[in-house]
């Protein structure tokens, strides 16, 4: 039993509003009895959950309204959020007490959502793919949107995100810089408050992968090589070094480092003749006390992806070094020879004109002896 109600005056006017006399039948022995001794409401008929004390209480603040001669409207306040309820009816005069109405059952709508709780699931140095809530919960399906805000630097909080999704990553961003965001939720019965403002960190870029790998002046027991350096730094203060690995094609299964330092080069030494190796390298960044201080989770090295591997390359045998040293030897020397005794394009000029001029000379000299021969 909530309470009973007596119908207004008909006399009265077409609209009234009584307050109910809140009788909550608490002082019977038998809650369920009627005012005629009849059965009333049992336990069973409402739901799970719903607490019968919580309604007693609120009994005083029911009020009824008269229609008309054939309708009157009650208002139920105290109920709980998100609860279904059943509700019959009787009604009781002079002669007696009528039977229930059909029980009709109803359901309170929601609280607007609590804000959700802003996790990182994954986080670089130009992105953060943050996380929410749980889709497969009951209720995370009844939330129709998330309004995801990102704080700019002017410290206003903008719209990044608008959706059902209860994941969401945020693009384009600096390398280890803090990023303040917050969010709220929406359901039928309106939008949630949003949550405390939460701080996310991006991490350091990592150099870039090495380039034009190269292996030079190979012999039966060393060789060098060669990489393009990394021309530009992030950060002025920043400290770049690389490390060089070595695999021996034969013998060994794991790289092994033989290099580190700020060369980009390296004579590798030591090697076995005749033998197959791989090398690749990859460049390391070291971040400047200043920049480990403003991310508290960044690391100090940051190390860069490696380059692709320089395979097989072999170094000569002892045989073969020793003819490439005997073949450069005999090749200096015609060289050089050839080069002292080859006359060039302009000796050559050289001598034709001489030639030409000598012959000039003499046919000269000859017309002048026979033009004096002719006048004697």
């Amino acid at each position: 039993m909530i309470c009973t109600a007596q119908r207004p005056n008909p006399s009265s006017l077409d609209v009234t509003t009584t307050s109910l006399d809140g009788s909550t039948r608490s002082d019977r022995s038998d809650r369920g009895s009627t005012m005629d001794g009849e059965s009333d409401l049992d336990e069973s008929d409402i739901e799970e959950g719903v607490s019968n004390e919580s309604i007693h209480s609120e009994a005083s603040s029911l009020t009824a309204s008269k229609l008309n001669d054939e309708y009157m409207e009650y208002r139920l306040s105290g109920l709980t959020a998100d609860a279904s309820y059943r509700l019959r009816i009787q009604a009781v005069n002079s002669v007696g007490t009528g039977p229930f109405s059909h029980p009709i059952q109803f359901f309170t709508k929601e609280l607007p959502p609590s804000p959700p709780t802003l996790t990182a699931s994954s986080i670089s140095h130009h992105s953060i793919k943050l996380k929410w809530g749980n889709s497969s919960t009951k209720k995370s399906l009844s939330v129709f949107n998330h309004c995801l805000q990102l704080q700019n630097k002017s410290g206003s909080f903008s719209q990044v995100y608008d959706g059902m999704s209860t994941s969401y990553t945020i693009n384009k961003l600096n390398e280890l810089t803090p990023y303040c965001c917050r969010i709220r939720s929406k359901n039928d019965a309106g939008e949630g408050d949003f949550s405390q403002p939460k701080i996310f960190y991006t991490k350091a870029r990592p150099p870039p992968a090495i380039k034009d790998l190269e292996c030079t002046n190979i012999t039966n027991t060393s060789l060098n090589i060669t990489w393009s350096p990394i021309e530009k730094k992030l950060r002025p203060d920043d400290v770049m070094e690389y490390r060089l690995q070595m695999l021996n094609q034969e013998t060994g299964k794991d790289f092994k480092q033989v290099y580190q330092g700020s060369n980009h080069s390296y004579e590798v030494k030591d090697l076995k003749p005749e033998s197959s190796y791989s090398f690749r390298v990859h460049a390391v960044r070291y971040l400047s006390e200043s920049a480990r201080t403003s991310t508290p989770t960044s690391s100090s090295e940051i190390k860069g992806a490696f380059s692709s591997p320089l395979l097989r390359t072999k170094t000569l045998s002892e045989k073969a070094m020793e003819e490439s040293v005997e073949n450069e030897n005999l090749e200096t020397t015609p060289q050089e020879d050839t080069q002292t005794c080859k006359l060039t394009d302009t000796h050559i000029a050289l001598i034709i004109l001489s030639t030409f001029l000598i012959i000039c000379a003499l046919i000269a000299g000859i017309l002048r002896w026979v033009l004096n021969e002719a006048q004697l």
